[in-house]
């Protein structure tokens, strides 16, 4: 049993190996061009050159040497240049950007310190808030006759003043982040951080 599966093992090796000479030696003779009709060597009897109509035109075509590379000297430039800067006065936190990197529109590029508009705006928040008492209850004073139109008015302008400061430091919030206007290239960046 294990003798008879060996020879079959073995007979199979062989056909393998017969087989797979038999592909190669086909593979030789079809590459070499042994498989193919061939035409014998000789002279064919045809009219040289093609025949051309008769209102056509000739042109002598003669080869010449060509430069592969043609050197110009110029200036690239962008069709838009935008200069960013700071509408505050502020120390630099962050840079997002290096020279040569794209952004896109609305990319934070630089972001500058807003501590000091912070506590701005806590102070004027604060303020609002007293502001904003003082006016309601000169309202009540008002509907109950016991303070005059002239105070109401201050208490109202004061509320408004307050509101409007808080408005506004909110804004100068938003300096505070320096962001690409358009989509680009970012080409030179004159701050740094120490």
């Amino acid at each position: 049993m294990i003798q008879a599966r060996k020879n079959r093992i073995k007979a199979m090796l062989i056909v393998k190996l017969v087989a797979g000479i038999g592909g190669l030696l086909v593979l030789v003779l079809w590459s070499g061009g042994f498989l193919l009709h061939k035409i014998a060597p000789g002279e064919v009897q045809a009219e040289t050159g093609l025949p051309l109509p008769p209102e056509s035109e000739t042109m002598s075509v003669a080869s010449e040497m060509v430069s592969p590379r043609i050197d110009l000297v110029g200036t690239v430039a962008s069709g838009e240049k935008i200069i960013l800067s700071s509408r505050i006065s502020a120390y630099v936190k962050k840079v997002h950007v290096s020279a040569g990197d794209r952004v896109r529109q609305g990319q934070l590029l630089i972001l500058l310190d807003n501590r000091e508009l912070k506590q701005q705006l806590a102070a004027a928040e604060a303020g609002l808030a007293q502001a904003r008492s003082e006016y309601e209850r000169a309202r009540k004073l008002i509907a109950a006759d016991a303070t005059t139109d002239q105070a109401l008015t201050a208490a109202r302008s004061a509320y408004e003043t307050a509101n409007a400061q808080v408005r506004q430091i909110n804004v100068m919030l938003t300096f505070t982040e320096i962001t690409s206007p358009i989509d680009g290239s970012h080409s030179t960046r004159l701050v740094s951080i120490l």
